[in-house]
């Protein structure tokens, strides 16, 4: 006979520490200027909520300094892609008057005429 599945306040523990490995992975990633697909990160987030909320709060009570850091580690890789964000959007910006530069010099605008 198995016994029921159970959801012990260890096993997420382990849960939000992987998490929080995946977290600074993608942190990496969007340093070195790699896209990242987040969706899986944030099911999996949902997924664990999910759970955490079933346990009596005596048990999730140990939890939170584990869901502190992730929180803390979550908004910092939001800063890091609002940041890079910033970034690209500025060299889009750059790109786009130097093209029209290029296109008003082939106009015959940067002849001196």
């Amino acid at each position: 006979m198995t016994e029921p599945s159970t959801t012990t306040a260890e096993d997420l523990k382990t849960d939000l520490q992987g998490l929080g490995s995946i977290v600074t992975t993608a942190r990496g990633f969007v340093a070195d200027g790699k896209v990242v697909d987040l969706a899986p990160l944030e099911q999996e987030i949902k997924r664990i909520c999910d759970r955490i909320t079933t346990l009596p709060t005596d048990q999730n009570v140990p939890l939170r300094p584990v869901m502190v850091g992730l929180i803390d580690d979550l908004d910092k890789l939001a800063a890091e892609i609002r940041d890079t964000h910033s970034e690209l959007e500025g060299q889009l910006k750059s790109f786009s008057k130097h093209k029209t530069a290029i296109a008003a010099y082939a106009k015959g605008g940067g002849t001196g005429k």
